[in-house]
């Protein structure tokens, strides 16, 4: 589908697979009102245009282009998860609902945009875990990666903020993180008394068990 100046609307689900190209050019405004799955090669925006999702957008291809692509709806990236990539500026308002899933610590293995342009964050961010992952300590998921400007942040969750708490251990948000640009979510460091304490009861667990062994024998 190419769309070429002026307003467009486009009712009814669009499932964009294999060589599917959706192509907005010419300063035009192409808006999908209902659910958009984008497994196809590209949705292009050009310099000057818009695309806009007011439905759910999910799937794992690309956004290419150098235009707006903004998002009013529900977005959950990638089939479960992926890492999506935008070569414009991406624009997300106070309606959204950003769905993430984290299935683990490598690139690929949970949601994350790549977005080389501008990023304005709104809306409420909901994070979910799958594939049986679990958190740790001092783990990192740069969920939004900005080659451009990042503006804005999540309803509710201010710099640090907990995000939820998953088997115990909480989740906290970043949109300053020294030496990274973007958005990301991050469980604590353990501060060292609690490591003293660790490392401590290991050492009498060892001699515990050495003492069993001992007793065993006798």
């Amino acid at each position: 589908m190419s769309f070429s100046a002026g307003i467009t609307d486009v009712h009814g689900d669009v499932n964009q697979t294999r060589d599917g190209r959706i192509v907005t050019s010419g300063s035009g405004v192409t808006t999908f009102f209902d659910d958009v799955t984008h497994n196809g090669v590209e949705i292009r925006t050009f310099l000057g245009s818009k695309t806009v999702f007011f439905g759910e957008q999910t799937g794992e291809c690309n956004f290419t282009g150098t235009g707006v692509v903004e998002y009013a709806g529900d977005l959950r990236p990638g089939n479960s998860p992926a890492a999506v990539s935008y070569e414009g500026d991406v624009f997300f308002n106070s309606s959204v609902r950003s769905f993430f899933e984290l299935g683990g610590l490598n690139q690929g293995q949970f949601d994350q945009l790549l977005i080389d342009g501008d990023f304005h964050v709104d809306g409420s961010l909901f994070v979910s875990l799958i594939n049986g992952h679990t958190l740790g300590a001092d783990q990192f998921y740069l969920i939004g990666e900005v080659g451009g400007t990042l503006s804005g942040q999540f309803a509710g969750l201010d710099e640090g903020d907990v995000v939820g708490t998953f088997g115990g251990r909480d989740l906290f948000i970043t949109y300053a993180r020294p030496g990274i640009h973007g958005v990301g979510l991050f469980t604590a460091v353990p501060e060292p008394s609690t490591l003293l304490l660790i490392t401590c009861g290991a050492i009498g667990l060892g001699v515990v068990r050495r003492r069993r062994i001992k007793i065993w024998r006798t």
